[in-house]
């Protein structure tokens, strides 16, 4: 089983994706599933519930973010209508993390937003640690404080599920040496799977033989023919039957 399905078992949206993208950004896998489960229930491009005005038409608290809505977002926090609110996967909230995704492509769109995100983080804990690097991501306060020590928590819970996965399982193992390529006696390298199934063959063709035989065998008694020669056709067809 892959990193790509223990996130995707665990609840992360676009696993594959998340994987290559945590990996650009320098930050550890088990960090980022940790802070799409905290910010977004997974990775789901949503905006967030902060208790900030929110200006008419143009988003609603915990909805989908759109480019059309965070366009609208944007409009009213430059004119000073509405608060910052969080936004898409990784919930980026401060004016300048927004607007550095915004440089990137867009903060309302789902890879971009988990770029800046990913990468934010990463320093942050590269800086401070992982407890303190989440509560930074965060912010400051008891409840950031909070945020940090849970986040600890499920990023232990995630290096385990990774670590393990890095070991095979039984079913990998077995169905890896099925694959597994042999060197025959002929010096040609064939799978485990291809020797049995040539093995399975000769077994039937015997079988064929045999069973060829003892008619021969029962024609030749209705024949007449003496049991010497009999024995010595038999003999023959054994000789042909197992080479």
């Amino acid at each position: 089983m892959s990193a790509v399905t223990v996130l995707t078992e665990g609840g992360i949206i676009g696993a594959e994706d998340v994987v290559s993208i945590a990996a650009a950004a320098g930050l550890e896998l088990a960090a980022a599933a940790t802070l799409l489960v905290k910010e977004s229930s997974g990775g789901r491009n949503v905006w967030g519930h902060d208790a900030v005005t929110v200006a008419p038409n143009t988003y609603v608290k915990g909805g989908p973010v759109t480019q059309s809505n965070y366009a609208a977002y944007r409009a009213a926090v430059n004119a000073g209508h509405a608060g910052r609110q969080g936004c898409g996967p990784t919930q980026l909230t401060f004016g300048p993390f927004q607007q550095r995704a915004d440089d990137a492509g867009g903060c309302w769109r789902w890879e971009i937003n988990c770029r800046v995100g990913f990468e934010i983080l990463a320093d942050h804990i590269r800086r401070r640690g992982v407890q303190d690097g989440f509560r930074a991501y965060n912010g400051s306060g008891p409840a950031a404080e909070a945020y940090g020590r849970d986040a600890k928590t499920r990023y232990d819970s995630w290096r385990v599920k990774l670590e393990e996965d890095d070991v095979a399982t039984a079913d990998e193992i077995a169905a890896a040496v099925w694959r597994y390529g042999i060197r025959n006696g002929f010096g040609v390298t064939v799978e485990a799977q291809q020797i049995l199934a040539a093995g399975e063959k000769r077994t039937a063709d015997a079988q064929q033989a045999l069973a060829e035989l003892a008619a021969q065998v029962a024609h030749l008694r209705s024949a007449g023919v003496d049991d010497d020669a009999i024995r010595q056709a038999v003999g023959d067809g054994l000789d042909t039957a197992m080479p």
